[in-house]
């Protein structure tokens, strides 16, 4: 907490925690903590625990973010503020581009997974999202994240692990999440479309591509 506030804000004490390896994660997210855990038990990667911020079906891109990662898996970081409260302490990490692997482990009985892979290809310092933020150009369909995802948080590594976390998955029974879009063809009309959430923040949409995600005032 903020000395004299009685308002919690983010704080880097999870990633920080993974940095010493004990698995931990936000919001008490069991299911991206579970994948967590798999992903470090599987490759010896620390995951980046994120929300998809933007997502562009035009380019087949999306923005990863949170206010807070693990200090290993940056090249350099800076000490902020928490961007939702603009209170407390969050860190915005600077990664190395590359390729990098997405997953989530969900369902009711953790036995159902996202998995793709993509590639790193900058930091971006939007406004309006969470400090820690990268552009990923996805080698799946990005608008698996608009349609009806596996949760909301989910995992980036560095590295391409597919066929690993594939094999591993797929041995314990678990079935491939595919409930998204087979192709990357633009949609036949464009419309721009305000969807306001429960927590009274919005994405602005425009041809299936996220313009806006903020407060709503």
């Amino acid at each position: 907490k903020v000395p004299g506030q009685n308002t919690p804000t983010e704080n880097p004490q999870s990633p920080l925690l993974n940095d010493d390896g004990i698995i931990a994660g936000c919001e008490g997210d069991l299911q991206s903590i579970f994948t967590l855990l798999a992903v470090k038990a599987l490759t010896g990667k620390d995951g980046f625990m994120a929300n998809p911020s933007m997502i562009n079906s035009r380019t087949n891109e999306l923005i990863l973010a949170h206010c807070t990662i693990g200090l290993k898996q940056t090249e350099r970081y800076i000490i902020r503020n928490h961007f939702e409260t603009e209170k407390g302490i969050a860190i915005q990490g600077l990664l190395p581009t590359g390729d990098v692997t997405i997953i989530k482990c969900g369902g009711e009985c953790l036995d159902e997974y996202y998995l793709s892979t993509g590639t790193l290809t900058e930091n971006t310092n939007y406004i309006n999202m969470c400090r820690t933020q990268v552009r990923i150009r996805m080698n799946t369909p990005a608008e698996y994240f608009l349609k009806n995802p596996l949760g909301n948080h989910h995992i980036m590594l560095h590295g391409n692990y597919e066929d690993t976390l594939n094999e591993f998955f797929q041995a314990n029974a678990c079935k491939r999440y595919r409930k998204q879009i087979q192709s990357f063809g633009r949609t036949k009309s464009r419309k721009i479309k305000v969807v306001t959430l429960k927590n009274k923040k919005n994405w602005l949409l425009w041809d299936g591509t996220v313009l806006l995600y903020g407060n709503v005032n």
